[in-house]
């Protein structure tokens, strides 16, 4: 099955346009700790100016909460889509394992979907869609199992990415629904195209480089 066969549109939505649905997730739980650095609000803008929204939040020390919001005529994904997501490991490679939290016509509650997100500086990370030739219903093991071939072959990524750009720095929830946030890290204030420049005093945060999820 061709990684274009299903929708799925992740990580936004090029991400899970271009993407597969499993049965099963990569691995059952997560392989280690989130990454701090691929938390935040992401935008990415197709060549025909459509903009598309990620929100990554910390649901727990392995966990992440990621909402993925497009907008725009004449596109495959319109709305919002929300998931559960985790570090899954195969091999010495980390991809990001997704289980859909709400479901869409595209994409049903409880689908799972896998990339890896690579980070290209502090506030720029790709995103690549995995090409499977696994059933739908595949377990845990097959997924792995396919993963692994497909390494060895170099024949794992589809071939198109998408690139997405930082907006604001990430936060905590505390609270549910509205909640009142409180930074993790140094606030970071990137103005958009037209706002005024950051206030004296606020600049990017002082954590060291960024690490690959």
């Amino acid at each position: 099955m061709s990684a274009f066969t299903r929708l799925c549109f992740l990580a936004t939505t090029a991400i899970l346009l271009s993407g597969c649905y499993f049965d099963h997730p990569l691995t059952g739980g997560p392989s280690k700790d989130i990454n701090t650095w691929v938390l935040g609000v992401w935008h990415n803008t197709d060549a025909k100016g459509r903009t598309s929204k990620v929100l990554v939040s910390p649901i727990s020390g392995g966990k992440y909460f990621v909402r993925i919001e497009a907008s725009g005529k004449n596109r495959r994904f319109s709305g919002e889509v929300e998931f559960e997501g985790w570090p899954a490991r195969v091999g010495d490679t980390t991809f990001l394992s997704l289980r859909c939290l709400n479901g869409t016509k595209e994409i049903p509650a409880g689908a799972n979907v896998f990339v890896q997100v690579q980070l290209l500086n502090q506030n720029t990370v790709r995103v690549r869609t995995l090409q499977l030739d696994a059933p739908q219903n595949a377990s845990s093991f097959e997924l792995r199992k396919a993963v692994r071939e497909k390494l060895k072959s170099k024949s794992l990524y589809a071939p198109e990415t998408t690139t997405w750009t930082r907006v604001a720095e990430v936060f905590l929830s505390e609270n549910g629904e509205n909640p009142v946030f409180t930074p993790i890290r140094n606030p970071m204030y990137l103005p958009l195209p037209g706002q005024p420049p950051a206030p004296a005093g606020e600049g990017t945060s002082s954590e060291s480089g960024p690490a690959r999820p």
